[in-house]
């Protein structure tokens, strides 16, 4: 397991605190020796190896909590929000130096986060948790074009999917959320939602645009570059059909639309007995 604190031995090096459990299992010292100079050598570790945590940086602390795992040689890691006592340029090395462990050891890693980067990118598949019960297991394609609740369409991606009335639309009964992305803008007249800016982010190669419209919540578009809307301006925006996903305005749950063509990214889903297997259920004490 790795944790959050790194959970090192501070009267230990670095060598000690990796090869603990080893010696502990009775494990060889020529076995130690090469499993330690392995993962040294994997995780960037070299010239550290006599230093106590306390002069190490945070990062290396969390790299000498990986490879303390690593040596252990169980086919299971579980990892408790490893990354957050790291400052966000270490945590974004770190993340890559974690997906290349595991693609190399073949590892099955469960990862606690509340961190949707980290979640995206790191996983295969991902539990989407909310109030202690499952809200959607897919993997991070599909959680993100497919969302099956109007939860979920909230919570990933940012900016998160946009969440309007259907009344709005045409589509009573209906919630319809749509990524920001698939926003076009338009001329007020030929738009299917007008409404006014309320900001503008700029921010580098894209800009966010946040729009105000009495039937819609987390209106954004994100227009590439340097938009030119400033506040109070009216605004036209352009709902593609092809690109909204519906839901069920009295549970939030995901409707069903033939229309709908999400891509065939978020295709890459488990098979469909094993999906079956994963539907919400309240987690048990």
């Amino acid at each position: 397991m790795v944790f959050q604190s790194y959970a090192l031995f501070p009267n230990l090096s670095v060598r000690e605190n990796v090869v603990f459990g080893m010696k502990v299992r009775k494990v060889s010292k020529a076995e130690r020796e090469e499993e330690f100079a392995q993962v040294v050598e994997m995780l960037g570790l070299e010239g550290l190896e006599t230093r106590k945590p306390a002069a190490l940086s945070g990062g290396q602390r969390q790299r000498v909590a990986l490879a303390r795992a690593v040596v252990s040689g169980h086919p299971l890691c579980l990892m408790d929000e490893p990354l957050s006592n790291l400052d966000a340029k270490l945590r974004h090395a770190v993340r890559r130096d974690i997906k290349a462990l595991q693609r190399k050891l073949g590892l099955t890693v469960i990862y606690v986060t509340h961190d949707q980067t980290e979640a995206m990118s790191l996983s295969d598949m991902v539990v989407l948790m909310r109030d202690g019960r499952v809200e959607q297991v897919d993997t991070p394609a599909g959680l993100y074009a497919r969302p099956a609740s109007d939860f979920a369409a909230e919570f990933v991606g940012d900016p998160p999917m946009a969440m309007i009335e259907g009344a709005a639309l045409g589509a009573a009964g209906r919630t319809i959320g749509i990524r920001p992305e698939h926003i076009v803008a338009v001329q007020p007249q030929q738009a299917d939602l007008a409404g006014r800016v309320r900001a503008v982010e700029y921010l580098g190669a894209q800009t966010h645009v946040v729009v105000d419209h009495p039937a819609a919540r987390g209106l954004i578009l994100c227009a590439p570059g340097h938009a030119q809307w400033q506040p109070g301006d009216e605004i036209g925006l352009g709902l593609p059909e092809e690109h909204r996903v519906l839901f069920d305005a009295g549970t939030g749950r995901l409707k069903e639309n033939p229309q709908q063509d999400y891509g065939a990214d978020h295709r890459q889903t488990a098979p469909r007995d094993s999906r079956k297997a994963l539907q919400p259920q309240p987690l048990q004490d």
